[in-house]
């Protein structure tokens, strides 16, 4: 059983009208893009057919990744250095870079060719029907979750999901928390469970009608902001970034801010204007994010607290994969949040990651990978900074 607060999956930052995915690259090519490269293929992997069929707006046929501070000698000695193939990344000069994307960029980047983007929402109802035609999956609109009770009989446990009033929801052995920047309200309820911290991230995407002076561009390019292929006659760009900030409403500010964004990308006219461009809309959404900008997929973690009492055996919590969990045999609780502004990037191989956690299947990564998007890494981290201080 799926339960979920809205009438429609996919209604908070996922019903934005397009969103890009694409791997990283960083010069040491540790975790972070590792990961990130791992889930950005699985991602091109599973949307290309669907996007064949046409089963939903996008395209994954390359994104472009302005890079300022790179010249084409670092970029060789980069790829060289990761041997990483071309048919993956590559390295192109503005010249090139303008001839890809169809629009005057300011400088080269990086050409990730299995990235692209996507409707989110349509993304999100094809995963569903996935879940529904393969695991009999009941979706359960307008249902918030207000609490986990954990219940036990005759040597069995399950857990109940229960509403704001106490009334019982569904039950099951094993609980998916996936509410995003909802998830610690129900962790703070159990009371065993570590805390995990997640940062609500406000952002606020702008859309324009093709008018002229609008260049759209043939892929999705990035840099400081984003800028999508043209889709239903309009260019979709953004996207703010603001931490602490409840503001549900679209801001004028935060479209200027978007607008000069697109501007630098090559998409917009450069001229400063007195008022903002007929027809524009924004839509505004909160990212879940986790302090080392890597999502949390896996078992909730113990509070290990309890065990630092004189006299204790604390258990070993020195890596992830030892870390006490929220489970037992029958069942537990997971968790799977915490992908800041790659939910598209992140959504295919973290719920295949959670599927290998759940029923004991080869993990679809290896285990460094596992342990750095496990999110007992936060118990781990916790223990050797008390040891260090």
């Amino acid at each position: 059983t799926m339960e979920d607060a809205v009438e429609e999956a996919a209604q908070g930052a996922s019903g934005n009208p397009g969103g890009l995915f694409h791997s990283i690259l960083h010069g040491e090519d540790g975790l972070h893009a590792r990961t990130h490269r791992a889930a950005a293929l699985r991602t091109a992997a599973v949307v290309s057919p669907w996007l064949a069929e046409g089963q939903f707006a996008g395209a994954c046929q390359g994104l472009l990744r302005l890079d300022a501070g790179c010249t084409a000698a670092e970029a060789l000695a980069l790829t060289t250095h990761l041997a990483l193939p071309p048919t993956h990344v590559q390295w192109l000069g503005q010249a090139d870079a303008r001839a890809v994307a169809n629009i005057p960029v300011p400088h080269g980047g990086w050409l990730f060719h299995q990235g692209g983007w996507v409707d989110p929402a349509g993304y999100a109802q094809a995963l569903l029907g996935e879940a529904r035609r393969h695991a009999s999956v009941v979706f359960m609109p307008g249902s918030q979750v207000g609490q986990l009770k954990r219940l036990t009989q005759g040597g069995q446990s399950w857990w109940q999901a229960l509403d704001a009033e106490g009334h019982a929801m569904a039950a099951a052995p094993v609980v998916v928390l996936a509410g995003a920047v909802d998830s610690p309200q129900l962790i703070q309820g159990l009371t065993s469970a570590a805390t995990l911290p997640l940062s609500p991230v406000r952002g606020q995407i702008s859309s324009l009608p093709l008018q002229t002076g609008i260049v759209a561009p043939s892929i999705p390019v990035a840099g400081a902001g984003y800028v999508l292929p043209a889709h239903d006659g309009r260019l979709l760009f953004g996207a703010t970034s603001d931490a602490n900030d409840q503001d549900p409403a679209v801001r004028e500010a935060d479209h200027w801010h978007n607008l000069s964004q697109a501007a630098q990308l090559g998409s917009l006219p450069l001229a400063p204007s007195n008022a903002l461009p007929a027809g524009i809309w924004g839509r505004v959404g909160w990212r879940a994010v986790t302090p080392d900008r890597l999502p949390y997929i896996g078992p909730l973690p113990l509070d290990t607290s309890p065990w630092s009492t004189p006299g204790q055996r604390p258990p070993r919590t020195d890596q992830p994969r030892f870390v006490p969990r929220l489970r037992d045999a029958q069942g537990g609780v997971y968790v799977i949040t915490g992908f800041g502004s790659r939910g598209i990037t992140w959504a295919a191989l973290a719920g295949e990651l959670l599927a290998s956690w759940v029923t004991g299947s080869p993990s679809p990564i290896e285990a460094p990978l596992r342990d750095a998007l496990d999110p007992a890494r936060i118990v781990t981290r916790a223990r050797a900074r008390g040891m260090s201080g």
